[in-house]
């Protein structure tokens, strides 16, 4: 290099120094910086200018023509402002080397020195904030790189032309404007089409295979996005917890998803601080469709896997929704290997009510979720007349069109329907009511509880074992519950109130009707308890519980024949219990003409009451147990003969003959059953079977 070469550069370098000391006096910084300014003064330099200014100033000590060019353009020929009018004329390497090395101040750029006194400069730490953020010192002000490189394609908005066609100067709204900016759509446009940009640029890839990668790309973002609202949506419904509250800080499901957030969750995270307020997908809209697409999936799975069952039976129900609309729930049973499923397929609008139109959107809803009827072996409803008619009710529609769909009523609802129908004894009515006011009124306070007793189940109608339990419980704590209440009606300990209820409930429960019938329906709801508790069992035999309903039945016909004997020994208790309580029993009072019960002809309080109530009460229960309980069923039942424990009780002709009645009712779906089964019991008749043995242990046992 020639002698004048370097005196040239050397001046180049002298008058950058002279600029760079005089910034550095005029910003105060530290003595030592100024002292040692001098000897770092081309470190320095070189530090205020980027790797592309470097290259050219090595350009210039190779050719020395070059020096001549303004120094000024050199380190600022990547400033984002020359190029906010000419951004579609930018050649594809000048905007990737744009893009990945824009012009950006050292940090020790006086920003001040761009604005007037009284505005606010630009602050250097919002670079670190805000990644896509340039600072122009052509147009002294802030620039969105993205933007300006890939302009997006709206042209109208609030905020459109901030950061973008114009710089960003009205430092003192910055935060606000640039968050505002950083979640607008375009702005979000124009980030994703410059990482495309960038990937293309590397990978040196098809345009095709850019957009084809990017989109799938877009599709796993996106995914991820809602990963976590469907899996907060699914732990909402799994446990049971209400999605939405009065508002939306009160929702559980927003204060679930922002759980994730403080747990750590970045992607949801930014989801939700970085994105439109309109595409946050957790609205109350969206919740419902992602709902319904969840339901959607998770039917049409429990719809394959009872397809893929040997056999199924539909169970189904009315209920009203919240905006009082009837509609059908069905739910699907079904074997699947050993474990029985019983799932709900969903909720049906109902029309009409009438036993053709059910029928129809029952079949109708089959048929969408490609059920196929012909494997139905079972109907199960409840025992009103418009479903469970067995002349033109909808059990009866279903099994004229699917003959092997039989109608199965719930042996347990029946017979608490059977209780039911005692209501129609005015008595029996009564007598209940009284024993729900007592329990309630005992049990709802704990200082009523030490006086009257603790051992009290209160009566629901719905819960059966427990219904029988409260009537006999009563029953047996009667002396003590009537002493109680007195006690509690002359108590001062109470207020005024209490003692009147109190006194009240301790008169309609001293009568002498009220004794006699409590012993009525003590005696057999502790029979009937017992039958509950049998039809409730998990490994239930039906076979079994309908003959024990049938045993039931004769003994109660036993005893309405021999009904003086079985009163006389009910009645003797009665007046125990009525010594007890200082009760006389006396009859009723009479009138000339009774018109809510009848004058029986007789002075003997035993006749009486044995006529007026015990009678009637058992006659009741006879003609509802035969209406509602008939053993009807019990050809159906012999499904259970080739069970081990039931086919060793059996001879071989009694065998041959239940398999012979199975493929009577099951024939299409069986194939060669009768030898197989016969096989069967030849396999076994020699075997023990434990009483324990479960059916997943005699399958490996055969």
């Amino acid at each position: 290099m020639s002698k004048e070469s370097k005196n040239n550069i050397l001046k180049y370098f002298s008058s950058t120094a002279s600029t760079s000391t005089k910034t550095i006096k005029k910003r105060k910084l530290d003595d030592d910086v100024v002292q040692n300014n001098d000897i770092s003064v081309k470190q320095k330099s070189l530090a205020m200018i980027g790797d592309k200014d470097k290259v050219l100033i090595e350009e210039c000590v190779a050719d020395p023509a070059l020096i001549s060019v303004d120094h000024t353009n050199v380190l600022s020929n990547n400033d984002l402002g020359h190029f906010i009018e000419t951004y579609s004329q930018i050649s594809e390497d000048k905007k990737f080397d744009l893009l990945t090395n824009p012009w950006m101040p050292s940090k020790h750029y006086n920003f001040k020195n761009d604005v007037e006194d009284s505005k606010r400069p630009f602050l250097f730490k919002w670079f670190s904030q805000y990644p896509w953020l340039v600072y122009s010192e052509l147009l002294k002000g802030a620039l969105c790189l993205t933007c300006v490189l890939f302009r997006p394609r709206v042209t109208h908005g609030s905020c459109f032309g901030s950061f973008t066609t114009i710089s960003f100067v009205n430092h003192k709204k910055f935060i606000e404007k640039a968050n505002q900016h950083e979640k607008n759509k375009w702005h979000i446009e124009s980030f994703i089409r410059s990482i495309n940009f960038k990937d293309m640029k590397k990978t040196n890839c098809g345009i095709d295979q850019v957009l084809d990668s990017c989109y799938k790309n877009k599709i796993e973002q996106n995914r991820n996005k809602l990963k976590p609202i469907i899996s907060s949506l699914l732990f909402c419904a799994i446990h049971n917890l209400l999605i939405r509250g009065d508002t939306d800080n009160t929702a559980v499901f927003n204060d679930l998803l922002q759980f994730r957030v403080d747990a750590g969750d970045l992607t949801l995270k930014t989801h939700l601080e970085k994105s439109n307020k309109n595409a946050l997908y957790i609205s109350h809209r969206v919740q419902n469709e992602l709902l319904e697409r969840l339901s959607s999936s998770l039917r049409s799975v429990i719809t394959n896997e009872a397809m893929q069952a040997f056999c199924f039976s539909l169970i189904i129900d009315e209920t009203a929704d919240i905006n009082g609309t009837e509609q059908l729930s069905i739910c699907v049973r079904y074997l699947d290997n050993t474990n029985l499923h019983e799932e709900i397929l969903g909720f049906f609008p109902l029309k009409k009510f009438d036993a053709s139109s059910i029928t129809q959107t029952i079949l109708e809803a089959c048929t969408n979720l490609n059920i196929d009827m012909n494997k139905c072996v079972g109907q199960g409803y409840d025992g009103c007349a418009t479903m469970a008619g067995h002349i033109s009710g909808v059990q009866k529609r279903i099994n004229n069109v699917y003959p092997m769909a039989n109608f199965f009523h719930c042996a347990s609802h029946r017979l608490n329907l059977v209780i039911n129908d005692l209501n129609s004894l005015a008595e029996v009515r009564n007598c209940i009511g009284k024993i729900k006011k007592v329990t309630t009124f005992v049990t709802d306070s704990a200082l009523r509880r030490n006086i009257v007793g603790s051992h009290l189940t209160k009566l629901c109608e719905t819960r059966f074992v427990e219904k029988h339990k409260s009537i006999r419980q009563f029953k047996d704590q009667y002396v003590t519950i009537v002493e109680g209440l007195e006690e509690i009606s002359k108590s001062n300990n109470f207020n005024s109130k209490t003692r009147q209820r109190s006194y009240e409930m301790f008169t309609a429960i001293t009568t002498p009707t009220f004794v006699v019938i409590l012993s009525i329906m003590a005696k057999y709801s502790a029979k009937f308890e017992i039958v509950s508790t049998l039809l409730q069992a998990v490994d239930v035999d039906l076979q079994e519980a309908t003959k024990h309903i049938q045993d039931l039945l004769s003994m109660l016909e036993i005893d309405r024949n021999n009904c003086e004997n079985r009163f006389n020994t009910i009645f003797n208790e009665v007046k125990l219990v009525a010594s007890k309580i200082d009760l006389e029993l006396k009859l009723p009072r009479r009138s000339i003409k009774q018109v809510h019960r009848e004058n029986y002809p007789t002075n003997d309080v035993e006749i009486y009451f044995r006529q007026s109530l015990f009678i009637p009460y058992l006659e009741s229960i006879i003609m509802s147990l035969k209406d509602r309980l008939s053993d009807e069923k019990l050809k159906i039942f012999t499904l259970y003969n080739p069970h081990p424990k039931k086919m060793k009780l059996m001879s071989d002709q009694k065998f041959i003959e239940s398999i012979e009645v199975i493929c009577t009712l099951y024939g299409s779906l069986l194939d060669n059953f009768k030898e197989q089964a016969l096989s069967w019991y030849d396999l076994w008749k020699n075997k023990e079977v434990e009483p324990t043995m479960k059916l997943i242990d005699i399958l490996e046992v055969g």
